[in-house]
């Protein structure tokens, strides 16, 4: 289903006759009042209603990538040339 840009969105979803459980409802009330547990949840039910297993989309190569290059200033020292 299309929607009309990012700003038609949630209004488009609501009449969306196939929508992950509470979607847009929980997509609003994360706007609203969000924490990590919340946004984990929210995106590991996205990734279940496309029949994506979040363990295995987690080991795959981009997500690898990201962890180890992009992200890895947030555990560790960034390598020598990134600086």
């Amino acid at each position: 289903m299309f929607y009309p840009y990012h700003k038609g969105l949630l209004r488009v979803a609501e009449s969306a006759p196939r929508r992950p459980a509470g979607f847009p409802d929980n997509i609003k009330q994360l706007l609203v009042e969000h924490s990590w547990d919340m946004i984990d949840t929210y995106c590991k039910d996205i990734l279940a209603f496309t029949g994506v297993n979040f363990v295995e989309g987690d080991a795959i190569w981009p997500t690898l990538f990201m962890k180890d290059t992009e992200l890895k200033w947030m555990t560790e020292e960034p390598p020598i040339d990134d600086l």
